[in-house]
Formats: structure tokens, C-alpha cells, sequence
């Protein structure tokens, strides 16, 4: 992905294993737990976040810290997405800034992002993702609503409600000057069989897009809606992703030093539900040590993210 510095996994066998309670990794490395050596049937592999990695990973912390986050995953991965697009037309918004300083009597909340320090999960937590949640109650909502928002101040279809009613018509997003409520900066897409989750997956890649994802009983035991984050992805021989590298908003305490991209697999098969519609796109678990089954989860929808570096050129010319 355009301007995201992950290596691709090597084959499972140049994976350094690690016994599942070690709890401290090196950064920016590739890395499995050795389950198999305690007799669980689980396959976990993992990339650890580091200083130069440019991908992010906001977590909730309502567990450790008691923030009013549960049900906000729209909004961490949301605040992902944002921190990339920020850091990724940094020359435009350094230029923003400098013509047109601050606009509220709030700063604009910090791109700069830093992994908590592993057991203590709430530290370092994203300013964008804070300012989510004290801007909205603990309800679900849209990350691509949540990516408008922040940058035009188009509220439509985040869904959760704010928790200042006037918040809703005083903030116009922090790049109102730049970028009108009618400006498209993401895409979305409910589609998702075989061909169009892949034909979207590849525009992400060859166009610099960044990519949103939601899935259905993703969590354990869980019958929501999961909205997350793609960093990466493998694809076949025939040409289809095989694999994606993403970030789970729910699994700060699971994540290798509180910040991983996650290795998962993707299949295809009907939904029962829409038959209609062919082969769709699932997640699965990565293949078992013992041969288990692997847990599917339905994909519903796509986000895709977009600079709009034709729109900062356009009102604010060249940048070198």
C-alpha cells in the first residue's frame, strides 16, 4: 500500500515461533506463536509495529482504562485511515496550516502516532482517535462517514451521535477551506463478491488508496459488525487476494507489543443469504497445527480512502 513500509511474510518456516507468553518482540519483524508446543490447534502470526513502518493501529482501551469506547471500532479504524492520509499529504497539510492556522479554539489532533508500551495499553492512545471519542457516544457508526468528517465535516451516514448537539453544526472538519462537504474523498462499496472485493483491493493498490473493512461475526461469539483496517495483502496464481494484513481495533492485549498487523486468510464461497450473487469474500483462519476448523467471517463492505492530491494542488498549487 502506497506509502506503508511492511515486509511480506516469508514462508511459515523463516518465521521466528515464540512461546504465546512472551510478551515483549522486536519491532517491525515478522513473528508466530508456538501454540502447537502446548497442544492448542491455533495459528497467530503477526508483523510488530516500529517507528518507520508508517501504518497505525488504534485500539480501544475501555478494558484497562474504562474509555467509553466499546462499540467504537468505526472510529478507530477511521482514525487509522487518518493518520495515514495526513502523513501521506503532510507538504499540503504543513501549507494548511501556515495560510490558515487554527480554526477552532481546539488544535487539530496530532498525526504522530506511537505503539503503547506492551501491558500498559492505554498509554500513548491516538489524539485522533481520542478526539472521536469525546466527540461521539460509545455507539457504532462508519469509518468512511468518520474519515468525511474529520476532513469536510460531512456527518452523513457516521450514524452515532455526537455527544455536544451543537458539535454537529459548529464543526465544519479541519480541512474545510480545501475540501467542501461535497468533495469525494472515500469510496464504499456493499458489494462484495469475488470480482468486485478484488477489482476494489487492486484499485487501492495501483491508485495510493487506503483500505477500511467491516466483517459479520467477526469477534468470537460475537453477531455484529466489525469495522477494521487493511495494511497489506497476498494474492494467488489466478490473481485473487489469498491473504490480507490488517489491524483488529479490539485486540490491543493480543497484539504483539500493543501494536500488530494480523496475517489472515481470505476465501470465497456463496452466502446462503444472497445466493444470487455468486462466490463472495470471507476472512479465515490461518491453517491449523492439528487440522481444526477454521472460522469464517462474511466481508460486507469495503472503504477506500483517497489523497485527493488534485484537490490540495488545485487550491493550493504546487508543492515541492
Amino acid at each position: 500500500m502506497y506509502g506503508v513500509k511492511a515486509p511480506d511474510f516469508p514462508v511459515k518456516e523463516n518465521v521466528k515461533s515464540y512461546p504465546p507468553a512472551v510478551d515483549v518482540f522486536p519491532a517491525g519483524e515478522w513473528l508466530r506463536y508456538d501454540y502447537e508446543s502446548m497442544g492448542v490447534d491455533f495459528e497467530k502470526q503477526q508483523l510488530t509495529w516500529c517507528d518507520t513502518c508508517a501504518w497505525y493501529d488504534c485500539n480501544k482501551t475501555y478494558e484497562f482504562d474504562d474509555a467509553p469506547d466499546g462499540s467504537m471500532c468505526w472510529a478507530a479504524s477511521a482514525s487509522n485511515l487518518l493518520h495515514w492520509w495526513i502523513v501521506n499529504n503532510k507538504k499540503y497539510v504543513d501549507r494548511y496550516d501556515e495560510m490558515y492556522g487554527q480554526q477552532y479554539d481546539f488544535a487539530r489532533p496530532s498525526e504522530v502516532y506511537k505503539a503503547p508500551n506492551p501491558g500498559d495499553y492505554a498509554s500513548n492512545k491516538s489524539e485522533i482517535f481520542n478526539f472521536f471519542i469525546s466527540s461521539f457516544q460509545d455507539r457504532s457508526g462508519w469509518e468512511g462517514g468518520g474519515v468525511n468528517w474529520f476532513i469536510s465535516g460531512n456527518s452523513t451516514n457516521i450514524s452515532a451521535p455526537f455527544r455536544d448537539p451543537d458539535m454537529e453544526n459548529s464543526f465544519h472538519g479541519f480541512f474545510s477551506k480545501v475540501f467542501s462537504p461535497e468533495d469525494v474523498i472515500i469510496e464504499d462499496s456493499r458489494n462484495m463478491s469475488k470480482e468486485n472485493f478484488n477489482k476494489l483491493m487492486k484499485k487501492a493498490f495501483t491508485e495510493n488508496k487506503a483500505i477500511g473493512f467491516t466483517a459479520y461475526k467477526f469477534t468470537t461469539g460475537g453477531e455484529s459488525l466489525h469495522a477494521m483496517t487493511i495494511w497489506g495483502a497476498e494474492f494467488d496464481e489466478e490473481g485473487y487476494v489469498s491473504h490480507i494484513y490488517y489491524c483488529d481495533n479490539n485486540l490491543v492485549d493480543q497484539d504483539a507489543n500493543g501494536a500488530a498487523i494480523i496475517r489472515l486468510g481470505i476465501t470465497y464461497a456463496q452466502n446462503p443469504t444472497l445466493p444470487s450473487m455468486g462466490d463472495v469474500a470471507y476472512t479465515i483462519q490461518l491453517p491449523k497445527p492439528f487440522g481444526g476448523t477454521r472460522r469464517t467471517s462474511l466481508i460486507t463492505a469495503l472503504v477506500l480512502v483517497d489523497l485527493r492530491q488534485d484537490i490540495w494542488k488545485e487550491k493550493l498549487g504546487d508543492i515541492e
